[in-house]
């Protein structure tokens, strides 16, 4: 009899990302029990659960709101899941994530600019979907399909407006520049970042899929991801839903095309997923304009130094970050003290440097646009090694898990394999914005570290491993 995947028979490693526990059996049973006055605890709490998922990709005040909903069903329900809380805490993701906050909260500790400090920390109050998702973890697929619509639904806002403005007269919706992007109910630059995460969504769905139809649903979902990704205009977006989707082809050859006629169609489908990516992206104004004012700036920036551009002052921005973070490399400079150590060194500055100092303030940039130096820049190099280390132990959980002990149907397998795969979304988003400091991008990080635990108990009469666990 095979040994169930989450219950691999393996004593004590100082590097396991789990704290195996010694009774398997007692760890079951403390996972699973149930009090009498919570025995309709679980399906509300998933409920609420899916709404939050379904939310999170709306406008940031309802998705707000339905995080509120599931924080208080997690407190109420508290009291009666706290052995389950319990084991949580022999998870090393759990603990990484939980010195990484103390240590970040930590930093508060004498900022000047405490308003400024607070709204930046609070973006990581979504630590909280660790444990509050934790007893949910085996309906990661509901979840996962929850948060998928949600997002189709805002791409296919996008789409819309950019097809048929006249339709859509709501204000809320119509998040348009003058240079052409369209966001829907997003800004621009959120709607494409959160929409990479989308498209890694669906596109481990397309991967894990065991039957045509899982496949064509997902298909479509990533597509429709995709035209969202374009029409935001979001250079970073496109350069990391690009990375994803090499990745993901990458995996496909190597695990699941193992026959020379899947991998031709394989590569086919993604030639003309290319082709049409580049037609779409040329034959709008926007896009032609995005493409070519990179290229100016870039030219610009490498001939003549000059970082009075986009491109320019983010390329400045990394240069003013990491001089902030060798001046205190064990502390960093608080969160949200970026913009105020710009400005001080403006009486010190000349020349170009001067006048992207002044290009900073006026366009009021918060944070350097660079998720590793952001948290070097808060909390020092001890925060940036405790984020890495965190994420690393998500991400190396979650794709060992795959889709393995999900419930539900052919479908929800298939998207029970995408928590990981949405939060390396997120790490590929790393080098193009400080994700740590903004709500919705956060919620993605946590939605997929939550998701990705190291250890999922099995159910009472799933079939136990050969040889317990130590």
């Amino acid at each position: 009899m095979p040994a169930s995947p989450d219950h691999p028979p393996h004593p004590w490693r100082p590097l396991s990302w789990w704290w195996p526990p010694r009774n398997n059996l007692a760890a079951r049973a403390a996972f699973w029990f149930r009090y009498p006055v919570d025995r309709f605890g679980d399906p509300i709490h998933l409920a609420l659960a899916c709404l939050f998922c379904f939310a999170a990709a709306w406008p940031v005040s309802i998705a707000e709101s339905a995080a509120l909903a599931l924080a208080i069903c997690w407190l109420i329900r508290l009291p009666f899941i706290w052995r389950s809380q319990l084991l949580l805490c022999r998870q090393w993701h759990f603990i990484l994530f939980l010195l990484l906050f103390l240590w970040h909260s930590a930093s508060l500790l004498g900022i000047r600019d405490a308003k400024e400090g607070i709204e930046q920390w609070g973006a990581f109050r979504y630590a909280a979907l660790i444990p509050a998702l934790h007893p949910l973890a085996r309906h990661r697929g509901w979840l996962m399909l929850a948060a998928a619509t949600g997002f189709a639904l805002g791409a296919s806002i996008q789409i819309l407006e950019a097809v048929a403005p006249a339709i859509i007269d709501a204000a809320a919706f119509e998040h348009r520049t003058p240079d052409g992007r369209i966001g829907g109910w997003w800004p621009p630059v959120l709607a494409g970042e959160l929409l990479v995460g989308a498209i890694a969504i669906h596109l481990a769905a397309v991967l894990h899929a065991r039957t045509p139809h899982v496949a064509s649903i997902a298909s479509v979902g990533a597509l429709l991801s995709l035209g969202g990704i374009l029409l935001s205009g979001t250079r970073g977006a496109w350069i990391a839903a690009a990375l994803l989707v090499l990745i993901i082809v990458a995996v496909a050859f190597r695990t699941r095309l193992r026959t020379p006629t899947s991998r031709r169609r394989a590569a086919v489908a993604l030639l003309l997923a290319c082709v049409a990516a580049a037609a779409a992206l040329l034959a709008t104004d926007a896009g032609r304009r995005r493409l070519v004012d990179a290229r100016h700036e870039v030219l610009r920036l490498i001939e003549r130094g000059e970082s009075q551009t986009n491109i320019g002052l983010r390329a400045r921005m990394l240069e003013w970050g990491w001089q902030a973070v060798m001046q205190h490399p064990l502390t960093g400079i608080g969160p949200g003290q970026f913009p105020s150590w710009v400005i001080a060194s403006k009486s010190l500055a000349t020349g170009d440097e001067l006048g992207a100092i002044e290009q900073f303030e006026r366009e009021r940039h918060g944070h350097c646009h660079n998720t590793p130096l952001a948290m070097a820049l808060a909390a020092g190099w001890p925060g940036l090694a405790l984020l890495v280390a965190s994420v690393t132990v998500c991400l190396f959980a979650g794709f060992r898990r795959s889709e393995h002990q999900a419930q539900g149907p052919a479908l929800m397998h298939a998207y029970a394999a995408a928590p990981p795969w949405l939060l390396l979304a997120t790490v590929l988003l790393w080098p193009f914005d400080a994700v740590i400091v903004s709500v919705q991008p956060m919620m993605l990080l946590m939605l997929g570290a939550a998701l990705s635990p190291g250890w999922v108990p099995s159910m009472p009469g799933d079939r136990p491993a050969v040889t317990p666990c130590i």
